[in-house]
This record gives C-alpha cells, sequence and structure tokens, in this order.
C-alpha cells in the first residue's frame, strides 16, 4: 500500500511511516524520514538555545568551539539521569534549558573528561 507524505511530497510504502493508533489509518502523516529531520532540526535549535543559555564557552578554560562544548553534572549523576531518567535527548535539553538551580554546567570535552577523571566519576555499570 502507498501513503502521501506532505513534507516530501512523495508517495511511500505504508512501511515507511510510524504507527499512529490514534489516527484513522493507524499512521502518522510524515514519512519516517521526515520525521527524523524535523526532530534533528528541534534538537539543533534546542541545544543551540542551552549553549547560548550557558554563553557558549567552556566554564573552565573558554574554550568556545561549539562542536566539543558538552553538558556537564556539576555534582556528577550525569550518566545516571540520562540512562534511567529521561532517555530522551530532547527532554533531556529543555530540563538543562529549564534549570536554575546550577546543575549543570558547559565543558569542553577536554576540561569535561579531566574532571571525570579527577573526580572518578567513571560509568558505573
Amino acid at each position: 500500500m502507498l501513503k502521501y507524505c506532505p513534507q516530501c511530497n512523495k508517495e511511500l510504502l505504508t512501511s515507511n511511516f510510524n504507527k499512529a493508533p490514534k489516527r484513522s489509518d493507524g499512521l502518522r502523516s510524515q514519512c519516517k524520514i521526515c520525521e527524523t529531520e524535523y526532530r534533528r532540526k528541534i534538537e539543533q535549535a534546542l541545544r543551540a538555545a542551552v549553549l547560548e543559555s550557558f554563553g557558549n564557552k567552556c566554564d573552565k578554560c573558554g574554550f568556545s568551539d561549539k562542536r566539543a562544548l558538552q553538558i556537564d553534572h556539576v555534582n556528577g549523576g550525569g550518566n545516571i539521569e540520562l540512562r534511567i531518567e529521561l532517555r530522551n535527548t530532547m527532554k533531556y535539553l529543555k530540563k538543562v534549558l529549564a534549570d536554575k538551580t546550577g546543575m549543570y554546567q558547559l565543558l569542553c570535552a577536554n576540561c569535561n573528561w579531566i574532571k571525570r577523571a579527577e573526580r572518578n566519576e567513571h560509568r558505573k555499570r
């Protein structure tokens, strides 16, 4: 069976659409590829907003290349939060953006790994 995706203007096999039980045909209106691209754009915009809220630079050394900046939990425990509590990048970014407690900081990859090593914040299995 074929279904039309209004985003990419293509008729595709229904297997190219995610399920949506509440819709009459049981399928989402956009194809999987268009949904993925849409989600990626939203995540990029949220990440940019988070970086902006932290000043777009590492709190330790001032490094400002956005490709290497990471959101860090000031007191550790980020691995647990991501794996158990959130499991969703957009929820996580929204939580970081809304936080007013100072629980998060922005570090470059080097400073983040150095902090993890110094504080023994390795992944616990």
